[in-house]
């Protein structure tokens, strides 16, 4: 399946369509914002899921998807527990916290990765 560009930019199942596309891997989604955005994950079906989830390491609950005020949504860490005939493994999929302004540390990004850190801990 080849996906024009306008039709991959304005769908709202870019998820089922990535699916479909990767069809030897198994995609999991993450929500982020409502059912709007979110992450995901791509395993290859080869790998075992044995589990995986989600923490929430930046929570803004005044952002709204409609209003354009430059403010970054809650941001969340996917999990998934794999194993393969290596052995079980865990992988953590991060789009962490934006500011806008660059790549520097601040309070919220700090807090993010000890949030990530205690997890894994």
């Amino acid at each position: 399946m080849i996906l024009k560009k306008k039709e991959f930019r304005n769908s709202k199942n870019l998820h089922n369509n990535i699916s479909a596309i990767l069809n030897k891997y198994n995609g999991l989604f993450c929500p982020v914002f409502g059912e709007i955005f979110g992450i995901a994950a791509f395993v290859r079906k080869s790998i075992d899921i044995i589990d995986f989830g989600d923490i929430t390491i930046f929570e803004n609950k005044s952002f709204s998807f409609w209003d354009d005020i430059g403010e970054d949504h809650t941001r969340k860490a996917q999990w998934l527990k794999l194993k393969s005939t290596n052995g079980e493994f865990m992988v953590v999929n991060v789009h962490g916290h934006w500011t806008g302004k660059g790549k520097s540390d601040d309070d919220d990004r700090i807090k993010q990765s000890e949030k990530i850190v205690n997890f894994l801990g």
